[in-house]
């Protein structure tokens, strides 16, 4: 605000107890320092500096810098909500990935185990059938 009307934010400088001024890349740069609203206190100057449209004028743009602001605040804390989220479903996606790839490997493993018995078990038949068949003549 302070690039586009240097006047207006000196005036509200030295008018308002609730704004904070900054210097940044060569501008002064004029903002609401307190974000849970703003009380509409002015100081009265005896010399009258600006008339109270002025002083309306000034209120009402403080106003729109302090909405502007929560507006970015808002917008910010949902960038980072968002970015949660989708951090959190990245991993939960990542950790179901691991949890097949770990289940195909057990699944594996039990089949194996399950086919050497098998054999264990066809090759034990086969013996105790030779074995009846060369006792019986």
């Amino acid at each position: 605000m302070s690039g586009n009307y240097p006047t207006l934010a000196a005036e509200m400088l030295l008018q308002r107890n609730d704004v904070i001024a900054r210097r940044e890349i060569g501008q002064l740069l004029v903002a609401p320092y307190k974000t849970n609203g703003i009380t509409l206190k002015t100081i009265e100057f005896s010399g009258g500096l600006k008339g109270k449209f002025e002083i309306e004028r000034i209120n009402a743009e403080l106003e729109l810098v302090s909405h502007y602001h929560d507006t970015i605040n808002l917008i910010s804390y949902q960038q980072e909500d968002d970015s949660i989220w989708d951090e959190i479903t990245k991993e939960g996606q990542q950790l179901a990935n691991q949890l097949v790839k770990e289940l195909d490997q057990v699944k594996d493993s039990i089949q194996e185990k399950l086919k050497n018995i098998v054999n264990h078990w066809k090759l034990i038949t086969i013996c105790i059938d030779i074995l009846i068949i060369s006792l019986n003549p």
